[in-house]
């Protein structure tokens, strides 16, 4: 599956840490954050990956979809440190600035 998801055969992956070092996916466009983790060097390994241009693919930028966790205080907290660590490394951010207004009308 690694050579498969390297060459671009294989498109999409749910990967936990068994990915989480010793690899690097050159053309790897978009990563969905999920884990709910803060820590300086997974906020900066996983994400570092997509930041990081590929012209062989023409691959020109990278984004990384996290997770917002506002409904728990120390998931919150946590999201939060992500995305101080993120600006820390100059990326541009795009949060929520508010709660989610769901109609179900």
């Amino acid at each position: 599956m690694r050579e498969q998801f390297e060459t671009g055969e294989l498109k999409r992956v749910i990967a936990t840490d068994v990915w989480a070092t010793g690899v690097d996916f050159e053309a790897l466009q978009v990563l969905y954050r999920v884990d709910a983790r803060e820590s300086q060097i997974l906020d900066t390994q996983g994400p570092g990956r997509v930041s990081r241009i590929h012209p062989a693919s023409g691959k020109e930028y990278g984004e990384v979809i996290d997770c917002l966790d506002a409904f728990d205080k120390t998931l919150k907290r946590k999201s939060e440190t992500r995305k101080r660590h993120y600006a820390a490394l100059g990326w541009s951010q795009d949060w929520p600035s508010g709660r989610r207004q769901i109609s179900h009308a």
